[in-house]
């Protein structure tokens, strides 16, 4: 299936930071391991709530350091 898009101007600069960052991913692996988090099974997003790491948390991290979103 072929989607296009328009994002706002600094989410777009946002996603390029990250992709310039992470050469060994391109555009469409970032966007569907992103829909995959987004659209996990409601039995795993209720696991993820119970311990605190629910989806409608709004997380932040820096895009611009080197270390990984998730501090690998």
């Amino acid at each position: 299936m072929r989607i296009e898009m328009d994002l706002p101007e600094d989410l777009a600069k946002k996603v390029q930071c990250y992709l310039d960052e992470h050469p060994e991913e391109d555009l469409n692996s970032f966007i569907k391991e992103a829909l995959e988090m987004k659209l996990l099974p409601q039995d795993t997003a209720s696991l993820l709530e119970m311990a605190g790491l629910g989806l409608d948390k709004d997380f932040s991290f820096d895009l611009s350091s080197s270390g990984s979103m998730f501090g690998e």
